[in-house]
């Protein structure tokens, strides 16, 4: 059994993690408005900012992978949590506001 998650994975849901924090909101609003009024605007203001999402979890996962930090969620999920804890490592979110600024 692995205990050390694989960074490229770890950095991977680090990245998903604050692509979705940043976007989904932004992208939730526009899906409600375009719905309400079917306006072709908004859906190539959707589909613009689809591919800034993507852009932008490129760049995460880049920046994670580059300032790579070991943190609780770098612990195998099989790990029971009170074990997780004795180890010492912070949590991931109290990286990400610090990490979201380097992006």
């Amino acid at each position: 059994m692995r205990l050390v998650r694989p960074k490229e994975e770890v950095c991977k849901e680090r990245a998903t993690i604050a692509t979705n924090e940043k976007y989904d909101p932004i992208i939730s609003e526009k899906r409600k408005q375009y719905a309400a009024s079917r306006n072709p605007k908004i859906m190539q203001e959707i589909i613009k900012l689809s591919r800034k999402k993507t852009d932008y979890w490129k760049k995460a996962y880049e920046e994670f992978l580059k300032n790579y930090v070991k943190a609780s969620d770098s612990i195998s999920r099989k790990v029971p949590d009170k074990i997780k804890k004795s180890y010492g490592l912070k949590e991931f979110a109290n990286y990400l506001s610090d990490a979201l600024d380097n992006i």
